[in-house]
C-alpha cells in the first residue's frame, strides 16, 4: 500500500500571522489619548412568540390546546470613537 507523508501543513493565509509585525509598535502615547470608549447603554431586545393551536375531536367534543413558546434575546454593544 502506498503512503504519502505531508509535513509543514498549515491553513491558507497562516503565513500572515507568523511574523512579529504589529501596528501597536507604531502607536505613540498621544495616539492612545485620542481614543475614548467603553460600554454604552445600547441594548437590543427581541421577543419572539410562537403560538401553536391544535384541535382534537373526541366523540362529538372538540378539545383545543394552545402552546406558546417565548424566546427573549439581549444584545449589548461596545463603542470606540476618536475623542475630539
Amino acid at each position: 500500500m502506498s503512503q504519502i507523508k505531508i509535513s509543514a501543513l498549515s491553513p491558507a493565509g497562516s503565513e500572515l500571522f507568523q511574523d512579529a509585525e504589529s501596528f501597536l509598535q507604531d502607536l505613540a502615547p498621544s495616539d492612545l489619548q485620542d481614543v475614548a470608549g467603553g460600554l454604552a447603554d445600547v441594548v437590543g431586545l427581541s421577543i419572539v412568540v410562537h403560538p401553536v393551536l391544535s384541535l382534537q375531536y373526541y366523540s362529538g367534543v372538540v378539545q383545543t390546546n394552545v402552546t406558546v413558546s417565548v424566546a427573549i434575546g439581549f444584545q449589548t454593544a461596545s463603542i470606540l470613537s476618536i475623542a475630539h
